[in-house]
């Protein structure tokens, strides 16, 4: 199985190595008696012993906080490619257990993505670094110390010439200054400030999705690569929800070469050549349609009717992966519509690391061919991995810097060619400050003590300009802020600290940043017959998540890929070369050439081909020793190749989905109803009257029960990101099994989304449907399991009995919706390893034999039946919040006591377009759905 280091491997054979040594398969008479006489003489010695004195002391005055077996809630602040995000985590016993969005914060407003779930595994990552290493030998800090202390003072002779220093850009105020003190100190270095995720293109303007009748994407990509992702999310759900009252759903009209979650949500799609983006944009601008094909003139002439139909009430919004001349086209077409102030906004991000080092500012190619000429004196990499982002460029020749030194969590590619490795705090470990992309301002505080012998980025910066005053990055901060709030500090700070949000204080850092040095400025054209597309893969991204089980295991929205990603082309290149899933094919430009295993994509340009940054990581290395995937090499440093040659190399690669089944088939798994149409009836499924010589099965006794549990899933908002899939990981300790196991169905996450296709008028639909376990008021698998393992409660809960399965099966086999787990392996971690830190105490950890499945967080309702009945009151709605419904950024979650007509599950389950899962079977799932509402134009109709 794949091993990121954070996870143990299952143990598949030798299940008790340590007892196979004592009891040998063929056991005599003459080793028994030898076994046993040496266990008596064992147990006579064990009084001969004088054991230590040991003591154990209790809390002289418990922390008022600290309530053994309630668990506390801190609000820190995640770094999410240079900007704040801000997050509630979990602590039990001082222990972080689990991430959750903070609602006091603009920017998350109580929701999360997947990433930001799982960055807490970061945190237990058995293969961090522990200790400062010189030339692969364990060192010290006071060593480290001493020798950078020697460097300072020579090139601070020489006022930095030749020291030149690798980072990431990044919006915390208490950081900028201290690398203003660095500038000031070396005013000759040299800064790389440069990740492929700079590259992107952000507008600078800020979107009201939730105002927007029209919007138009070109290459959209909002919900998800944006840093106000998750509240653009919510706003744009707002709208679609067709079956709300009040809601007036809007129309989005998207143009793209290949899917993503993003435009899967269009009513209507345009799929071009990223080589035609220009010519179709120059004709929603007014000008000439006759060079265009049949189809882009349609969508253009509909798109712009619509457009000049809404106004000011209409949005085009142009994709992070844009070139400028074609961002520049946008803000024309907004500009022509009027519609700022109503639709978007002008907005300056705050400023990041680039704005205050622009006379330092290098690129990496500059770096490389200093390193070459040898010119490096003296060479920092501060929580970088330019050895991997920039492999063709830098992978060797950092090694060639007459210094190095490099600061990071792991013994990744560039610390491993670095003399000094130096471990970092995870950002759960240390103190520190950052803004959001709109500039609110938020703390980034510990959850924990430092695990290992580690520092956090704000002292390394600190001691790096000032190595004769070292303080902690707790008391730097304060020390920035004292100096600018003044009097009321200290409220100001402990509001903050508890909040998550500081009040607004003015940013001492104005200006503009410097923009992207290595973007692409020219917009995407040529005549290649195959065009290539290099995207950063929407789990692992640009590889800074390959070592996360949890992300690795987390299927792709479109491909439903694990532990790997694929090389996307459409179904008609792939029929026209003999391809099929997996074989690998070589991809030449001029003189970059690599191999990729290849993925056939449905509702793909059939000239376009997509390529995914973030594998084929040398460091993190699979159990069986081959890499994790297929490395992009130099194909990583533009994100448009316009002429790309294709050849079949007859090898092939597996490749593991979760998904093998792209449509429904004619059935109406996931629906879709589109605006104006009248409401189909009411279903309610009646099951035909048939005489049976056995008797009726004995109903659950849930007539008199205080509460009746269930959840709606409302699919117009779900988008298919996959955080609730991560977060019911996260907090019900369920294991990773790796690409074997889930190549042969073992897979055990509680929730799947399912991905269907669907042709429609020219247009390929694709729909995202969470499928939990349904919570069937019948449910066929209590009725076949031989010891009572699986069984209801009296409040509607079909729940499990750990102690009880003895693995039998039969309830996976007669679930009709799949969604029960068995634990073929043990794949609990031991006792020893640091994962061991994040479980969850509230739920059992399972053996190996044990059936599982989703439980609507049984834990979180015992909690609040707990708190109720100590407060005399009954459960309120709203109070219990499952884990997948809390990080939804869309909402499209809703669990409650359906018992209450009031409550707000109930009402959405009272909607006529409420239905059942495969409700032919009449299994009565207490967990139902409501459609996705299409606005379609009505030529599409």
């Amino acid at each position: 199985m794949s091993d990121p280091g954070n996870i143990p491997s299952p143990r598949r054979s030798d299940e008790f190595p340590e007892q196979a040594a004592v009891w040998p398969s063929q056991l005599s008479r003459r080793k028994f008696l030898q076994v046993a006489g040496a266990g008596l003489t064992l147990a006579s010695m064990s009084g001969c012993f004088k054991k230590p004195r040991e003591e154990i002391l209790p809390y002289v005055k418990q922390p008022e906080q600290v309530v053994p077996g309630n668990p506390n809630f801190y609000a820190t602040t995640h770094n999410w490619r240079g900007y704040g995000r801000g997050i509630l985590v979990e602590s039990r016993e001082g222990r972080p257990v689990k991430v959750e969005g903070n609602p006091d914060h603009a920017s998350s407003q109580g929701a999360t993505d997947a990433v930001m779930q799982a960055s807490l595994l970061g945190l237990y990552d058995g293969q961090r670094l522990r200790a400062p290493h010189q030339n692969n030998h364990t060192s010290s800090w006071n060593a480290f110390d001493a020798a950078w202390l020697e460097q300072f003072q020579r090139l601070q002779a020489h006022q930095g010439r030749g020291l030149w220093v690798v980072a990431e850009p990044n919006s915390s105020p208490s950081e900028l200054a201290a690398w203003q003190q660095l500038a000031q100190r070396f005013p000759q270095m040299r800064v790389m400030l440069e990740a492929p995720y700079t590259r992107l293109s952000l507008p600078q303007t800020d979107y009201r999705l939730e105002q927007a009748d029209i919007i138009v994407g070109i290459d959209p990509d909002f919900l998800t690569e944006h840093p106000e992702s998750l509240r653009y999310a919510r706003a744009y759900a707002q709208r679609r929800r067709g079956w709300q009252e009040g809601v007036d759903v809007n129309r989005f009209y998207s143009l793209h070469a290949a899917p993503n979650v993003t435009n899967a949500q269009a009513d209507t799609a345009c799929v071009s050549a990223p080589g035609r983006w220009e010519s179709v944009m120059d004709g929603l601008l007014g000008g000439g349609t006759g060079d265009l094909s049949k189809t882009e003139r349609q969508w253009v002439e509909q798109t712009r009717r619509d457009l000049q139909s809404a106004g000011a009430r209409a949005l085009v919004i142009g994709g992070s992966y844009l070139s400028p001349v074609l961002q520049d086209k946008v803000q024309q077409l907004n500009r022509q519509l009027g519609n700022e102030g109503t639709t978007w906004v002008q907005h300056t991000p705050p400023p990041q690391t680039d704005a205050v080092l622009a006379e330092q500012r290098a690129t990496s190619q500059e770096l490389a061919d200093a390193l070459e000429a040898g010119e490096v004196e003296a060479l920092l990499c501060l929580d970088a991995n330019p050895g991997f982002y920039f492999g063709d460029l830098l992978v060797d020749a950092i090694a060639k810097a007459k210094w190095s030194a490099c600061f990071a969590l792991e013994a990744h590619e560039t610390a491993r060619q670095c003399t000094w490795k130096l471990p970092v705090h995870h950002f759960l470990e240390e103190w520190g400050d950052l803004r959001s992309f709109t500039g609110e301002l938020s703390p980034v505080q510990p959850l924990i003590r430092p695990m290992y012998q580690s520092r956090a980025r704000l002292e390394i910066l600190h001691r790096l300009a000032q190595p004769s005053d070292p303080q902690p990055a707790y008391n730097l901060v304060r020390r920035h802020w004292q100096q600018r709030v003044s009097s009321r500090f200290e409220k100001w700070w402990s509001e903050g600290l508890q909040k998550g949000v500081f009040p607004e204080v003015a940013s001492d850092f104005q200006g503009n940043p410097a923009p992207a040095v290595s973007r692409e400025t020219s917009t995407p054209s040529g005549t290649g017959r195959l065009q290539l597309l290099v995207r950063l893969d929407p789990h692992i991204e640009d590889g800074r998540g390959a070592r996360n089980a949890w992300l690795q295991e987390l299927p792709k929205p479109m491909s439903m890929l694990v532990w790997d990603q694929a090389l996307w082309l459409s179904i008609e290149t792939a029929q026209e070369h003999g391809l099929e899933q997996g074989d690998v094919v070589e991809l030449s430009s001029g003189d970059r050439r690599i191999q990729l295993p290849v993925y056939p994509m449905r509702a793909m340009d059939p000239g376009t081909m997509v390529a995914f940054m973030g594998y084929g990581r040398p460091t993190a290395q699979m159990h069986d020793g081959h890499a994790t995937g297929y490395a992009l090499e130099g194909f990583g440093a533009r994100w448009f190749w316009p002429a790309v040659s294709l050849e079949k190399t007859g090898e092939h690669y597996d490749l593991v989905t979760t998904q093998h089944h792209q449509v429904m088939d004619g059935h109406d798994f996931a629906r879709v109803r589109k605006t104006g149409e009248p409401a189909p009836e009411r279903e309610e499924h009646r099951p035909p009257e048939e005489t049976s010589f056995m008797p009726e099965p004995p109903k659950p006794p849930m007539g008199d029960a205080p509460y009746k549990w269930g959840m709606s899933i409302d699919l117009s908002s779900c988008i298919g990101c996959g955080a609730c899939v991560t977060a019911c990981q996260a907090e019900n300790n369920i294991p990773v099994v790796g690409k074997e196991q889930v190549a042969v169905g073992r897979e055990m996450l509680w929730i799947r989304i399912d991905r269907y296709f669907s042709e429609e008028s020219g247009h390929t639909r694709i729909l995202h449907q969470p499928v939990p376990c349904m919570q069937c008021e019948k449910a066929p698998c209590e009725v076949v399991c031989p010891v009572g393992a699986t069984l209801h409660d009296s409040e509607g809960l079909n729940a499990m009995v750990y102690n009880r399965c003895i693995g039998t099966r039969y309830c996976s086999n007669n679930c009709p919706y799949k969604v029960r787990r068995f634990n073929f392996l043990d794949y609990r971690p031991p006792k020893e390893h640091p994962r061991n830190l994040q479980f969850n105490p509230e739920v059992t950890v399972r053996e190996r034999g044990v059936m599982e499945k989703c439980t609507y967080c049984v834990q979180r309702i015992s909690r609040a039946r707990i708190d109720a009945r100590n407060q005399n009151r009954e459960i309120r709605d709203g109070e219990i919040v499952t884990a997948c419904q809390q990080v939804c950024p869309t909402e499209a979650i809703v669990f409650g006591d359906i018992s209450r007509p009031e409550n707000h599950v109930s009402q959405r389950k009272a909607h006529e377009e409420d239905y059942q899962l495969l409700a032919e079977l009449d299994t009565r799932p207490r967990t139902t759905y409501l459609p996705r509402w299409e606005n379609p134009p009505h030529e599409d109709r």
